[in-house]
C-alpha cells in the first residue's frame, strides 16, 4: 500500500502546498516516514507530523494541526487511519479548507482530493518478476536485496473536492 514518497512530495509541489499535516504511529509507519522526511526536506516542504499510539488519539491529534497545514496527508497506517477515524480526517479537511490526500480510491467518495493508487496488475508482474528473480539468483543473496516501491501508480482526482479547494483560495 505504500507509494514512494517522493511521488506524493512531487504531486504536493504541483498542487502548491507548503506544509502537509502527517499522522503516523511509529510502529506501523515510522520507516515510511522517515523516507517522506528526507524526500519533503529535499523539496522545500514542511512535514507537520504528529505521532499516534492508538486510534483514540487520531481526533485530538488532527485538532492540534489547525492552521499549521495546507493539506492533510493519509498513510495506509491501520494505527492512524481506521474505520473510525478515517471521517475526522475529511472533517478536519472541511472544517479547515484543506485537501486530504489519501493512497486509496474508495476515500475520494469520502472526500479526499486526490489518492495515488498502486496498479494491482503492475505490482503483480512487478512481484512475479521479483520471485524469478529470487529463484534464478536463490535466497542465500536475497539479504543484500532493497525493498521495492510499487511501480505504477495512477492518480486519481475528486472534482468536486479539488473545485472546493479552488475556491478556497
Amino acid at each position: 500500500m505504500f507509494v514512494h514518497p517522493e511521488r506524493y512530495v512531487s504531486m504536493f509541489k504541483s498542487m502548491k502546498i507548503r506544509r502537509v499535516g502527517v499522522l503516523y504511529s511509529e510502529e506501523k509507519s515510522g520507516w515510511y516516514l522517515q523516507l517522506a522526511r528526507k524526500a519533503a526536506r529535499k523539496a522545500g516542504l514542511e512535514l507537520v507530523v504528529r505521532e499516534i499510539s492508538a486510534p483514540r488519539e487520531t481526533v485530538e491529534q488532527l485538532s492540534t494541526l489547525a492552521g499549521k497545514v495546507d493539506a492533510l496527508w493519509m498513510l495506509p497506517d491501520t494505527t492512524a487511519v481506521t474505520r473510525e477515524t478515517s471521517e475526522a480526517y475529511f472533517r478536519f479537511g472541511q472544517q479547515h479548507s484543506v485537501p486530504v490526500i489519501s493512497f486509496a480510491p474508495n476515500y475520494l467518495g469520502l472526500g479526499a482530493a486526490t489518492v495515488l493508487e498502486i496498479d494491482r496488475v503492475a505490482l503483480g508482474r512487478q512481484a512475479f518478476a521479483l520471485a524469478a528473480e529470487l529463484l534464478k539468483i536463490g535466497t542465500e543473496n536475497s539479504e543484500n536485496r532493497t525493498f521495492r516501491f510499487p511501480q505504477k501508480v495512477v492518480l486519481k482526482h475528486n472534482p468536486l473536492s479539488v473545485k472546493k479547494s479552488d475556491d478556497d483560495t
